[in-house]
């Protein structure tokens, strides 16, 4: 499993057990509904679009194994926020601001824009 690759036995045990405690029946399972909660729950930052393409493959009710969830997990693992403060600080990006006064609305605006 190419999951099980990219994470050690420590992790994917770890991994494992924090599931298990989304899995109200004993089954060794979750809603599919519950997937962006596990995942946020395991340390992750998906995407609400993120996890509906997951999700969308299941119906809401139906039920999602451990080693169906891992590759899931994996793969939302290596997506990367576009602007994490990693990539501010690797120098991948910069969001630049000026200040103005606004005479007509007698009030000070700012604006910005972002070079990558």
């Amino acid at each position: 499993m190419v999951a099980q690759q990219s994470f050690t036995e420590q992790q994917i045990g770890d991994f494992q057990e924090a599931f298990s405690l989304f899995d109200n029946k004993g089954d060794g399972k979750i809603f599919a509904s519950q997937l962006g909660e596990v995942l946020r729950a395991l340390g992750q930052n998906p995407t609400e679009s993120d996890v509906k393409k997951y999700q969308q493959q299941y119906k809401s009710d139906q039920r999602i194994s451990f080693d169906i969830f891992l590759p899931i997990l994996h793969e939302i693992s290596r997506v990367k926020e576009a602007y994490s403060f990693d990539g501010f600080a690797e120098g991948k990006f910069c969001i630049c601001s000026k200040m103005y006064f606004d005479r007509a609305e007698s009030s000070i605006c700012q604006w910005s824009y972002q070079i990558q």
